[in-house]
């Protein structure tokens, strides 16, 4: 239903149209760059749930947000089906500039992404349009658009320095098994299938959702030769087999590739799986919001040479025995995902630093993952937990996920992430003794 109900005359000048249209209508806009904390959106949902929704999300006429993604994603998360927009009638340029403004208003921005803005809106203006256009001084918007726009280090060929992310302490070791509710994380290796027996035992999992790390893009995932990462993930896959449902398994295999070495990885994996008895059924490309602008290869097209910003990354599907079913009941919400292209925007830097993990997907990808191909109890698999996402996703949907990680902390952020979202306490079974342990 899109039914126009109020005529709300002027705001600012701008021509402005109230309106209650379908939720799924909406498009997100690439160049919003307002930053939230999980935690504040938690409570942005819960604000909703219980008050109902009361600030309309301004858009453009063909429905790009300008103000209000985060209400937005919300209300699709509650479950709403129409939501309140306020329709300005603006320009390419004028949208930019909106949106440039709504987020300094607001306070917290992504630096990056204001850059880009900045840069596109004042280009072949002089200072005294600017000043008219943006809230902010031109030597300001100078600072901001050097700083991130002017061929930065790439962030997935030069590693985060570790002194930036938060300082986690931990007394988990190797071989300790924390249990979450529902879900379990080892302390362990996923290239080992002696360690996946242990977190697994008897049991098999239905599906698996992962990213694993991806060739020499970080400094926990350096190997000498691309033969030796290879190698590595044949591991892996070969322990999804080990604890794989063979009726009815799916694995979602989120890797990308390396431009710089040439690798196109996702088609070396392709024949990994197959060896494993796997059969590909899905290729999902994940959009983020926006293009990787602020890194050299970025640049190159300033000299004539053709070199398209990074602005995807692959999910592949693959399959052992029978397609599973879906919970008809969120056929609403898997609906909205239906097309192979999801847009979904990337874990921002200073979130990912404020969690202590410098290469976190969206908890948005594990949780479409589970919802499209799993029912309520089913058990998933995370080889590489790192910050938990797939567990919180997990946790969101009433599914369990046993996980792993080599890395004690990430464990441990894992673990206190469940408790904050819970408000429930771990308890470790350590690797040494075999005994609970509550911490």
């Amino acid at each position: 239903m899109s039914d126009t109900h109020e005529s709300c005359g002027d705001m600012g000048g701008l021509l402005v149209e109230s309106r209650i249209v379908p939720v799924g209508s909406l498009r997100a806009n690439e160049w919003n760059m307002n930053e939230m904390s999980e935690e504040v959106y938690q409570f942005l949902k819960q604000n909703i749930q219980k008050r109902g929704f009361t600030d309309a999300v301004l858009v453009t006429k063909d429905m790009t947000i300008i103000d209000g993604e985060h209400r937005w994603r919300a209300m699709k998360e509650v479950g709403a089906t129409e939501i309140e927009v306020k329709v300005l009638d603006l320009t390419d340029e004028e949208a930019k500039a909106e949106t440039a403004n709504r987020s300094l208003l607001r306070g917290t921005v992504n630096q990056e992404r204001m850059a880009r803005v900045l840069k596109e809106v004042t280009k072949n203006k002089v200072a005294e349009e600017i000043e008219q256009t943006i809230a902010m001084k031109q030597q300001a918007i100078d600072r901001m658009v050097g700083k991130y726009c002017d061929a930065a280090p790439d962030p997935e060929e030069v590693p985060e320095p570790v002194s930036d992310f938060r300082e986690v302490e931990t007394t988990l070791q190797r071989g300790d098994l924390v249990i979450l509710g529902d879900h379990k994380v080892l302390v362990g290796d996923a290239a080992s299938v002696v360690d996946i027996s242990i977190l697994f035992g008897p049991e098999l999992a239905d599906m698996c959702v992962t990213s694993p790390p991806y060739y020499n893009q970080r400094e926990y995932s350096q190997w000498p030769t691309y033969q030796d990462f290879l190698m590595f993930c044949d591991d892996v896959i070969k322990g999804i087999r080990s604890i794989a449902n063979e009726s009815s398994f799916v694995c979602c295999w989120n890797m990308g590739s390396s431009e710089s070495e040439h690798e196109f990885i996702p088609a070396d994996n392709y024949f990994q799986f197959k060896q494993y008895g796997f059969v590909w059924i899905e290729w999902i490309v994940w959009q983020k919001q926006c293009a990787q602008w602020n890194i050299p290869r970025s640049q190159h097209i300033d000299s004539g040479r053709y070199v398209p910003a990074l602005r995807w990354e692959s999910i592949c599907v693959f399959l052992l025995g029978d397609r599973p079913q879906f919970e008809l009941r969120d056929i609403k919400k898997v609906r909205e995902w239906q097309e192979n292209l999801w847009t979904m925007q990337k874990v921002l830097g200073n979130e990912q630093r404020a969690v202590g993990h410098p290469a976190m997907f969206p908890i948005e990808l594990p949780y479409r993952c589970i919802l499209s191909f799993s029912k309520k109890g089913a058990l998933v698999y995370e080889p590489f937990c790192g910050s938990g996402q797939t567990i919180l996703a997990a946790e969101q949907t009433g599914r369990r996920c046993y996980a792993i990680d080599i890395e004690p902390r990430y464990v441990e952020i894992a673990a206190q992430r469940w408790e904050s979202m819970t408000g429930r306490t771990r308890t470790v079974i350590r690797g040494s003794k075999g005994i609970p342990n509550p911490e």
